[in-house]
């Protein structure tokens, strides 16, 4: 068996989040604002603040739009200076509770409130899907 130092490190996949989905009507792709920061699977996503369509990690206890989760990045990104494509998980899904990536120090009342907006767009998150 190897050490444990190796299976810690494996990275995480798409399909240890995603658990069902149907792959024309629950994905999108979308637009990760400039300088956004990096992206794991399934980060919560929100919309810019400046009206731009385009998506950024949402930002608990924001009073703009950054506050409000619309969905979860499909994909893996790095901080750009510039905007970069990334595939969003929008509607109509099953995750795995345990794999959403809620920012440090989300308190739970906000995630609780951030489950609720998924939920709202048919994202259902299950401990353990």
């Amino acid at each position: 068996m190897p050490p444990a130092s190796y299976l810690a490190r494996e990275p995480k996949r798409l399909s240890d989040v995603l658990r069902y989905h149907q792959p024309t009507y629950s994905l999108d792709q979308g637009t990760l604002a400039a300088n956004a920061a990096a992206l794991e699977f399934a980060t919560p996503l929100a919309l810019a603040a400046d009206g731009s369509g385009q998506f950024v990690p949402w930002v608990p206890g924001a009073n703009d739009s950054t506050g409000v989760v619309v969905g979860l990045s499909a994909s893996q990104t790095q901080v750009k200076a510039a905007t970069q494509p990334i595939a969003v998980i929008a509607r109509h899904a099953t995750v795995v509770r345990n794999a959403i990536e809620f920012p440090a120090g989300a308190t739970a009342a906000q995630i609780s409130a951030a489950l609720a907006a998924l939920a709202s767009h048919g994202i259902i998150a299950r401990q353990g899907a």
